[in-house]
């Protein structure tokens, strides 16, 4: 099994019993046995984000920027870890579905590439589970990176890319939104009709996670992985997301405690490239940050991004305690 006596002592020195010893020498797939090393090493966060990236879809080109952000800022951090669910189809190359951490800046892979969709809501449940089972850490954060329509509820045959609303106004030197079309509209005029509303979608197997799925899914993981408590915030990476439905499901999970303490998302349709993840992430990084503070500042951080170029952004808060359903 090439396992060298540094490897067991090694285990033995980080607590492992000789039963999960024998379990260790036992696995024969390398990928898998990394994992399990990396689950003991791992050691208590203050704060741990997870980022479902579903880039099966035209916003591939922008995921592999906003990953060198999340790199940069969370590589050396002790208040900070950053677990990565990345399904991708870059150009010309095949989709991919591989699971990362941050660390000496780099990321680390975690087990073998799998075969998932990231519109199935089997595959967020299955990272969040991942997620609070094998890295502790005081604070959870989810965030969602993807297309969105809120509660707009459009039968999906592919993604419903907003690109083609924004214009450049060359007399402001500004991109500006069309509001001459309303996204309804929008909607229907690229071919799609009303049947769902929700986020994460795969163009491959022609898929997304309805809002309906989503609470049921945080419903889940509230109550079995993490034993009746919640994520700190629920971040939307995407258009549309901060909007009554979508706060509702939220709100309902967790026997009505809300599966989050905080939704930050914008009501508005948004640039693929979202947000730059290294002004975001900073100060929760750097340093020990109440949540409260960090949904500010990513609302702020935002605004410093987008105000020189767009009049047309939206970014807000909704703290679910007050959130009326």
């Amino acid at each position: 099994k090439n396992i060298t006596a540094e490897n067991i002592i090694a285990l033995k020195s980080q607590g492992i019993n000789a039963e999960e010893i024998l379990t260790y020498l036992e696995e024969t797939d390398i990928d898998k046995r990394s994992q399990k090393i990396n689950k003991y090493e791992d050691e208590e966060s203050e704060n741990l984000i997870a980022i479902y990236i579903a880039a099966v879809n035209d916003l591939a080109i922008f995921a592999d920027r906003n990953l060198s952000q999340i790199i940069k800022v969370a590589s050396n951090s002790k208040n900070l870890k950053i677990v990565i669910h990345l399904d991708i189809k870059r150009l010309a190359q095949k989709k991919t579905t591989q699971r990362f951490y941050v660390k000496n800046n780099t990321l680390i892979k975690i087990g073998p590439d799998l075969n998932m969709s990231s519109g199935d809501p089997n595959t967020l449940l299955d990272f969040c589970k991942m997620v609070t089972t094998q890295f502790k850490s005081k604070k959870y954060h989810l965030l969602i990176w993807n297309h969105g329509t809120g509660d707009v509820e459009p039968q999906l045959k592919r993604a419903v890319n907003p690109s083609e609303l924004f214009n450049f106004n060359p007399q402001t030197h500004k991109i500006e939104l069309d509001r001459s079309i309303g996204f309804l509209d929008f909607i229907r005029s690229v071919g799609e009709e009303d049947q769902e509303r929700g986020s994460c979608f795969d163009d491959s197997s022609s898929s997304y996670i309805t809002n309906k799925n989503l609470g049921q899914i945080l419903d889940i993981v509230c109550k079995d992985f993490l034993n009746g408590g919640q994520f700190e915030t629920i971040i939307f990476d995407a258009c549309l997301m901060s909007m009554v439905g979508v706060a509702t499901s939220i709100k309902q999970a967790n026997n009505g405690k809300g599966a989050a303490k905080y939704i930050v998302a914008s009501q508005e349709v948004v640039l693929g490239s979202g947000y730059d993840y290294f002004k975001m992430l900073s100060p929760i990084a750097n340093s020990i940050m109440q949540t409260e503070d960090f949904v500010k500042h990513i609302v702020t951080s935002y605004t410093q991004v987008y105000s020189s170029i767009i009049q047309d952004y939206t970014q807000s808060v909704i703290k679910l305690e007050n959130f009326d359903q």
